[in-house]
Order: structure tokens, then C-alpha cells, then sequence
């Protein structure tokens, strides 16, 4: 069975802007820098990133224009922050190196603390893992110092993930536990979720599956919490998936039926598709072959349903497998792969 943990990556934590607004003229241009700037943020969040590097760019103009350093390097951020976002680590660089430099000569240590945890960011990405540390520990220091909780439990968890790609498991563990104590302090459910993401795919990785598990509950009961049923579905696949890897079956399947009553209630067709052949699998690596032969039923039917004939494919093919593998020929015959299109009987 293909396990999921190998294409689902790493939760960013992102580092919230939290510079403070410019003190300025009250010029009107003045105003429409800061505008500019304001929308550009609004736009990042929602991920509307070719958008924000517009808006971000009328903001540095005007900002450079009014000789406005602290809105400079504010601007600047945000473009490393699009430029990261969009997966351009160099160019990301260029500008949080250029916001660095803006906020060490206004003294804005908000925004000097932002620009070297974007910087650790972009380095880790690139994998110059000692450089990302670096600038992470420094971000982490100044979070400190600023007595930034969020900023500190982001450069934690994000000095984790560096760790773990270096496969420093306690150290990356370590920086998970500590990130993960202080937002339980300060009780922000969200971010708890993100940080147990993280913590249990390097539990994952060292194969601690028990440990594993118990994030990946935590971080289920997170997310029923806020209502977030997709990120439920996803978490319940990996939660059948390691129960898979450490044996227990009956856990596995388990998991895999509440993800299929979850996506069935939802309306979601291909969570229902992939639960339904994972279930037909284990039923059939345990020798429940009645039961294989149910699930394999169902995705049949839903296939047909939905009139997806490549899935429809797949379901006759593994009922079709199952049966001669049983040798059940006569079973074997009931089903027969969809005509293709335009063919003519």
C-alpha cells in the first residue's frame, strides 16, 4: 500500500507580520502607501499571491518615493513573503536580505525578526540547512527578546523542520515539544494543530508509530473542534496508514471506515474512492475476502454512479483479481469493463 506520509509535507508555520504601522506625514500619498501595503497583506493571506506582489510593489514605490524606510522595509517583506510563497526561494532571499538590511537601519526589530525567519524559510527550501538554522536561531533570539509568543513558537517549529531534514530527529523533536508547550499556553488551537502535524511526521519518519498515532488523535480532535472536516479526512487516511505499518489491522480499518463515513456525509467522491479501495485491500491482505469483495462492490457502484469509467475500470479489474485469486470463476465472469465511449455494440 502506498503510504501517504511520503507525499504529505511539512506544515509552514507562518510568522505573522507584526511590524508596526509607519509614523508619517499625513500626506495623501502617505495614506495610499499604507493602503497599498495593508491590501497586500490581506491578498497573501488569501493566497492571492501574483495579486500581492502587485500591490506590495505600488507599496515599496511609494513608500521609497516618501523616503519612508520603515514602510520600505515593510514592503520588502512582504514581496520575500509572495516570493516564498510561490516557491521563488531566490528571489524570496533578495528581497527579505533587502528588508534586513531597511529594518537594522530604521531599528524596526518587528519587521528585522520577520525578515530573518523568511530568510531560514527560503534557506531551508534550498537546502543550505546551516544557513536556514542560522537565521532561524537568530529570528528565534529576537522573538524572545521581543517577547513575541507566536514569532518564538514559529521559529521553533520551523528550526524543526531544518532539523529533521538534516535527520537531527531529537533536536527537531525537541523544537516541536517546545513550540508545542507554548502555544498550549497561550491556547491557540490552531497553531497546536499545525506544530502536532509536523511532531508526528517525524515521529513518523523515525518509525515511533505509537507516538505518531497519539499526534495525529490530538490533531484530529483539533480539527473536529474547528470544523474542519477536510483536514479530518486527510488526517484519518495517515492514522489508517501508520496503524497499517505497525500491524494493527482492525485500526486501520477502523480509521478507513470513519473516513469513508466522513467523506460519504460530505459528499466527497474520491475521499469515498480511495477509503473504499484501501479497505478492499486490507480486507484482502487479512484473507476477509467477503469483505474485499463488498468494498470493492461499493467502489464499483460509485464509479458507475458517478460515470468515471477510469475508476469503474479499476474497481473491475481488482473485483475481477479477487475473484480468480479465490478462484472464483464464476463470480469473476459477473463483471465486465465499460465499453468505451462512442463504440458501437
Amino acid at each position: 500500500m502506498k503510504d501517504p506520509f511520503d507525499d504529505y509535507r511539512e506544515t509552514f508555520v507562518p510568522e505573522a507580520d507584526q511590524a508596526p504601522d509607519p509614523s508619517g506625514s499625513d500626506l495623501a500619498d502617505q495614506g495610499s502607501a499604507d493602503s497599498y501595503y495593508e491590501t497586500g497583506v490581506k491578498l497573501h493571506r488569501l493566497r492571492e499571491y501574483g495579486a500581492a506582489r502587485a500591490v506590495f510593489s505600488q507599496a515599496l514605490a511609494l513608500y521609497q518615493a516618501l523616503a519612508d524606510r520603515l514602510g520600505e522595509a515593510r514592503s520588502l517583506d512582504g514581496l520575500g513573503l509572495v516570493e516564498y510563497s510561490m516557491g521563488n526561494y531566490q528571489q524570496a532571499i533578495q528581497f527579505s536580505l533587502l528588508s534586513l538590511e531597511r529594518s537594522r537601519q530604521t531599528g524596526d526589530r518587528h519587521t528585522e525578526r520577520q525578515s530573518l525567519a523568511n530568510l531560514g524559510n527560503a534557506y531551508r527550501h534550498l537546502e543550505d540547512l546551516d544557513r536556514a538554522i542560522d537565521y532561524k536561531q537568530q529570528s528565534l533570539a529576537m522573538a524572545r527578546d521581543l517577547k513575541d509568543w507566536r514569532g518564538e513558537a514559529a521559529a521553533l517549529s520551523n528550526l524543526g523542520m531544518a532539523y529533521k531534514v538534516k535527520s537531527e530527529y531529537e533536536r527537531a523533536i525537541a523544537s516541536y515539544q517546545e513550540a508545542l508547550d507554548l502555544v498550549r499556553r497561550h491556547q491557540d488551537r490552531s497553531m497546536e494543530g499545525q506544530i502536532l502535524r509536523n511532531l508526528g511526521n517525524t515521529y513518523h519518519t523515525i518509525g515511533d508509530y505509537a507516538k505518531t498515532i497519539e499526534c495525529y488523535l490530538l490533531l484530529r480532535h483539533i480539527m473536529q473542534e474547528l470544523g474542519d472536516y477536510k483536514t479530518e479526512l486527510h488526517i484519518l487516511r495517515n492514522l489508517a496508514s501508520v496503524s497499517y505499518s505497525a500491524g494493527d489491522h482492525a485500526a486501520a480499518i477502523q480509521f478507513h471506515q470513519e473516513r469513508l463515513a466522513i467523506a460519504q456525509k460530505l459528499g466527497d467522491y474520491r475521499n469515498a474512492m480511495q477509503a473504499l479501495e484501501s479497505l478492499g485491500l486490507i480486507y484482502d491482505a487479512i484473507s476477509d475476502y467477503p469483505q474485499a469483495l463488498q468494498c470493492y462492490e461499493q467502489r464499483l457502484e460509485l464509479a458507475q454512479n458517478h460515470q468515471d469509467v477510469q475508476l469503474e475500470k479499476q474497481a473491475v479489474r481488482s473485483l475481477k483479481s479477487l475473484c480468480y485469486a479465490i478462484g472464483d470463476y464464476a463470480r469473476a465472469s459477473r463483471y465486465s469493463l465499460p465499453e468505451p465511449a462512442g463504440s458501437v455494440s
